[in-house]
């Protein structure tokens, strides 16, 4: 009997998805899907799954490409990962993990024709909150309400859905209130997720960001208590920088201790060093690796303090392209010179 793993995907750095979707357990195709503890957050561009791995090496040609995929996925090389999925659903097309899983890789690349071939799969044989979910971030870039009112719909027939599926559509739920600038309704649906999986960290900085950007200092307070993970400290020095706080500079120094991702990093040296123009680098590198809208929001935000249009042209593009519409992007494109 295959023991029960809980799947882990971190999405440090915050909100802003154009997607939210899983790797969920390729190393237990078995399992029905409903069963798994499934956590799944608000950005796919840059998941990276933790699973317990089971003892010995793979034993069949199915699980070592499950195997190098999931250890693709875990390094964030989504060229690698995409490869081994495609191969992968052409062996099970009916694995709604592994189309799980190639649709968080397609997202994460903008490809989202893909990512909604694998979600439709999922549709077929997964239950129907797990399809719901996967499909409803890409039909929420061009229409969050609408993909909002789709998904709540379908989440308030699910009651008996194990509690990590429903937090992975809450978790979603906030994310298109983000986009469509609804704190109250971002702030309930990301802390409902939470309170599902307190351990889940890429919520709790998504909830973070959104006590930033309204300027609540007690709720962030509240939201990070006791938790030391980079990208949750980083919240904590953006809001002391911006208070003026003494404790602004070590916790400036406890960040510079860990490792974020490019997209924080450009984070970081935009609000707490000033420097604009490194921040656009880094922000421009996150863009090209893994072109998503948290990555877009963080070009735009940093091409906007460097005065750099040139930067920002290639979020433009990509927001014309495929009618993205997100309230803090428009935002940050709106001050690009």
């Amino acid at each position: 009997m295959v023991r029960r793993r809980k799947l882990v995907v971190f999405a440090l750095g915050g909100l802003g998805l154009a997607a939210a979707l899983t790797a969920a357990a390729l190393v237990a195709p078995e399992r029905a899907i409903d069963a798994a503890a499934t956590y799944v957050p608000g950005d796919p561009s840059t998941v990276v799954a933790h699973v317990a791995r089971r003892g010995g090496p793979p034993t069949t040609d199915v699980e070592a490409i499950r195997a190098r995929a999931l250890q693709a996925t875990a390094q964030r090389d989504w060229v690698t990962a995409r490869r081994e999925l495609d191969a992968l659903v052409t062996r099970r097309p009916d694995d709604a993990r592994a189309h799980l899983a190639r649709a968080v890789a397609a997202t994460t690349r903008a490809d989202y024709a893909a990512a909604r071939e694998s979600c439709t799969a999922v549709a077929r044989v997964a239950p129907a909150l797990v399809g719901a979910t996967c499909v409803a971030p890409l039909d929420g870039l061009a229409h969050p309400r609408e993909a909002t009112a789709a998904l709540g719909a379908v989440l308030a027939a699910s009651g008996a859905a194990d509690p990590g599926l429903r937090a992975w559509a809450e978790a979603t739920l906030g994310a298109l209130a983000v986009q469509s600038d609804d704190t109250a309704a971002a702030r309930a649906h990301l802390a409902t997720a939470l309170a599902l999986d307190p351990a889940d960290d890429a919520v709790r900085a998504a909830l973070a960001d959104v006590e930033l950007a309204t300027g609540d200092g007690a709720g962030l307070e509240t939201v990070l208590a006791g938790h030391d993970a980079p990208a949750l400290v980083l919240r904590r020095a953006l809001a002391a920088k911006r208070s003026g706080a003494a404790d602004a500079e070590a916790l400036a120094g406890h960040v510079r201790e860990g490792r974020l991702p490019a997209r924080d990093e450009a984070r970081f040296a935009l609000a707490i060093d000033g420097d604009a123009a490194r921040a656009v680098k880094l922000a421009a590198a996150a863009w090209m690796a893994e072109p998503t809208l948290a990555s877009a929001r963080m070009l735009a935000e940093a091409a906007s303090e460097a005065r750099d249009a040139a930067a920002a042209a290639p979020v433009r593009a990509w927001r014309a392209a495929n009618h993205v519409v997100d309230a803090p992007l428009d935002r940050a494109l709106g001050a690009v010179p």
